[in-house]
């Protein structure tokens, strides 16, 4: 929706913060899919 890499991967980092060890599982598969989509698959 316009935002970038690197502003998705702050927001991602502050869910990671805030949530702690609860959130790190969604944190690891977002950065996962962002992988994903950065290399075609």
């Amino acid at each position: 929706m316009g935002a970038s890499e690197q502003e998705i991967a702050e927001t991602l980092d502050i869910g990671l913060l805030m949530g702690g060890t609860l959130a790190a599982k969604s944190v690891r598969h977002a950065f996962s899919v962002m992988e994903q989509i950065r290399s075609g698959n």
